[in-house]
């Protein structure tokens, strides 16, 4: 059984958020900072739109839309919280987009938020004085990254080269975290309850992930898809792809509507339908390379392709190296993610003095693919800029996309059954006459 039966009826669905979000932007967000100058000190409003992030300075960070709010300790903000704020305020532009630095020392007044988001971002707070006692700073960093979605720490020298090398995906909480922890419960759980209740425990575990990690875009894309498809295969039912990509992205966006002028929104939903409509027809391309080589390369070109427009819409840049870079670089951090998620459990225990072997272990890959990440960055062709991208050539982009993998496709397949079918009539028209010259 399917979820819809007509795609078009859900994308009208998965727009009205969309249209919704906008508004509510725009009359939320330039209501409240409307009157903010480019740079200078200020008093304002501000509704916070995410949950606080550790600095290596030890301040805190924490967004309201496009501007990013830089805070103390002693002051510990949370998602749907809002806040008056007096401090110094600096705007750029990145993109297409424009951005701003809020530098706060006074706290006016506070509108208390909804006090689920107030208790995640006390166990995110906790979690980051858990990770900062692991001494091995590469450890730490990756911590950081893959359990909280903070990459504040990690070196500007790794982030430049894994940005020009096309693997910063790498470095995001996504599809893979969540497939390591819900293999990880089923196959332990499974062997001593039903394997219903494992599953069941590992939709648990999914959904505190999720919401320890921020209710990032990419991983809550990945969590909401795994509790829809799997819950509906538990259930019986037939699944489709397509359906459960649709309802998880209206979920993402009636969850937290600001995410719709969020890159890393559509960045995560292109590479997950580019991975369903290209990866098997890049696939026979690469099958020369081996099994393991031809998944590899052609998942990248796949997913590649399909986020280039964003990419160049929204960064005015891309990687030509991506499909050799993950092709060295994705085996080892599958093994990285793994050990890291084993040693935040340790750590977050107290057991991380027994987490030396593991610790060790992620280290040397974390340098395999630092230097393999380094090297191709050097490539003088590696990293490619184009500086104007606007909305009319995004667009366009797509249309090209969809005429070359499904247009000219479809219309050569219903082409060629035309010809079959004129063909076949000929035959006939030829053998009647035949047959009564027989007669």
């Amino acid at each position: 059984m399917k979820l819809l039966k007509n795609n078009v009826i859900f994308l009208f669905l998965l727009f009205l958020p969309i249209f919704i979000a906008d508004y509510w932007l725009q009359g939320f967000f330039q209501k409240s900072n409307a009157v903010l100058p480019e740079k200078g000190f200020v008093r304002a409003y501000f509704p916070i739109t995410d949950f606080p992030e550790l600095r290596p300075d030890g301040q805190y960070q924490v967004r309201s839309g496009n501007i990013k709010i830089i805070f103390t300790n002693s002051s510990l903000f949370y998602k749907t919280e809002s806040v008056e704020l007096t401090g110094f305020i600096s705007s750029f532009s990145f993109g297409n987009r424009k951005y701003a630095h809020f530098y706060a020392n006074e706290i006016i007044s506070k509108k208390e938020g909804w006090p689920f988001f107030k208790t995640v971002s006390l166990l995110r707070k906790w979690v980051n004085d858990k990770i900062l006692s692991v001494k091995n700073a590469d450890t730490r960093n990756l911590l950081f990254a893959m359990i909280l979605a903070n990459t504040n720490f990690m070196p500007y020298a790794a982030s430049e080269s894994f940005k020009m090398t096309g693997l910063t995906h790498l470095l995001a909480i996504s599809g893979l975290n969540v497939a390591i922890i819900s293999l990880c419960v089923v196959f332990l759980l499974k062997k001593i309850i039903p394997e219903r209740w494992a599953y069941g425990a590992a939709f648990i575990v999914v959904l505190s992930y999720v919401a320890l990690a921020g209710f990032g875009a990419s991983i809550l894309r990945a969590g909401i898809m795994f509790l829809i498809y799997n819950g509906l295969r538990m259930t019986g039912r037939n699944v489709e792809f397509v359906d459960v990509v649709l309802v998880s992205a209206l979920i993402v966006l009636l969850f937290s509507p600001p995410l719709i002028g969020n890159a890393g929104f559509w960045l995560s939903y292109t590479a997950v339908l580019g991975l369903y409509f290209f990866a098997e027809i890049f696939k026979k391309l690469f099958l020369f390379t081996g099994k393991i080589a031809s998944e590899i390369l052609s998942a990248t070109l796949a997913a590649s392709i399909a986020t280039l427009p964003i990419l160049l819409y929204y960064f005015k840049s891309t990687s030509i190296v991506s499909p050799l870079a993950n092709l060295l670089v994705i085996w080892p951090f599958n093994f990285i993610t793994f050990g890291l998620f084993i040693e935040f459990l340790l750590v977050i225990s107290g057991l991380s003095f027994i987490a030396k072997p593991i610790e060790w272990c992620i280290i040397m890959l974390w340098k395999f693919s630092l230097l393999a990440a380094d090297s191709l960055s050097q490539i003088p062709f590696a990293y490619q800029t184009i500086p104007a991208f606007s909305e009319w050539a995004l667009f366009s982009s797509y249309a090209v996309l969809t005429a070359l993998f499904f247009g000219i496709p479809g219309l050569s397949y219903y082409l060629s059954r035309r010809k079959l079918s004129l063909m076949i009539a000929r035959e006939k028209e030829n053998e009647e006459p035949n047959e009564g010259s027989k007669q």
